[in-house]
């Protein structure tokens, strides 16, 4: 199963949240390795985010990458916030789509 942890501050509006540190990891079981559709929508909704930022937004992320895991805090610019909402709206719908697939997991932030 794919986790989408997603941590910060007004998560129950996704709209207007600041969202802080996002967690995406594990693997769907969806299919063989290499037709695996769950999979390969988390990995374009995940590579979009971070080359969006970098080209988009003109910034670097300090994200891990690895087989089944990225790991990033998120800057508060807004241009990043937008960006990382819209990942987080995909993983949400394909958590509703695929849920033995794909969980989403939200963390309010303590200010």
């Amino acid at each position: 199963m794919i986790v989408t942890k997603v941590k910060g501050f007004g998560l129950a509006d996704l709209r207007t949240a600041l969202l802080t540190h996002i967690v995406i990891s594990g693997h769907a079981g969806s299919a063989k390795h290499g037709r695996d559709l769950v999979c390969a929508a988390v990995s374009a909704l995940s590579i979009n985010f971070v080359n969006g930022v970098e080209v988009l937004c003109g910034q670097d992320l300090h994200a891990e990458v690895s087989s089944g895991w990225l790991s990033v805090s998120v800057p508060s610019n807004e241009c990043v916030q937008q960006l990382a909402r819209s990942l987080v709206f995909g993983m949400s719908s394909l958590s509703q789509e695929y849920k033995r697939f794909v969980k989403m997991v939200l963390e309010e932030e303590v200010s």
